[in-house]
């Protein structure tokens, strides 16, 4: 892990990108293997919307987290009590949601390192076939406060997550994106 890219923004807050390489030695290079944004959530348009993109002619299966209530043992501040995830196909048709991982069908068969830590946090483990999708973070009944949304990818298939934009309501200070 290093930092890939630093900065500093206009409001003097230093900004870092770090990559993760969680195949060493692929040929070609490494593949992107979790992409992330936490941000303050509100709601309305004031919510957590993460695009991806999956490359390739074969289905990519990924784990889709809402991560809320753990992030207070990390010592962040004002963390969402209780996240939900719903996932959207490029037409906009809602394809998946979760609220509470441990209901999902599949939710066991999350591997252990990311089965979520609080049973109020949200995820999916899911297959999907090349594409644009967007992931949208709410909190269950309106609830607001700082969450992080991830995306990882699970490796065995040709099928490449190539990309992700965020779209969240960007404030100031500790709230910067």
């Amino acid at each position: 892990q290093s930092t890939d890219i630093s900065a500093t923004s206009p409001e003097g807050i230093g900004l870092d990108v770090m990559g993760y390489d969680l195949l060493p030695g692929t040929p070609g290079g490494g593949v992107i293997g979790n992409i992330s944004t936490r941000l303050a959530v509100g709601t309305g348009d004031n919510v957590l919307i993460a695009g991806f993109i999956i490359t390739g002619s074969t289905p990519k299966q990924l784990v889709l987290r809402g991560i809320g209530p753990s992030l207070a043992q990390l010592g962040v501040t004002n963390a969402m009590e209780h996240t939900t995830l719903e996932l959207h196909d490029s037409t906009g048709a809602v394809i998946a949601t979760n609220d509470d991982w441990q209901q999902d069908a599949n939710a066991q068969a999350i591997p252990s390192g990311l089965q979520p830590q609080d049973d109020l946090e949200s995820a999916l483990l899911i297959t999907l076939n090349a594409g644009a999708y967007s992931l949208v973070l709410r909190g269950y009944n309106d609830d607001t406060g700082t969450a992080l949304v991830e995306v990882y990818d699970m490796g065995g298939s040709s099928a490449e997550l190539s990309n992700i934009s965020t779209r969240g309501f960007v404030q100031t200070g500790d709230n910067v994106m």
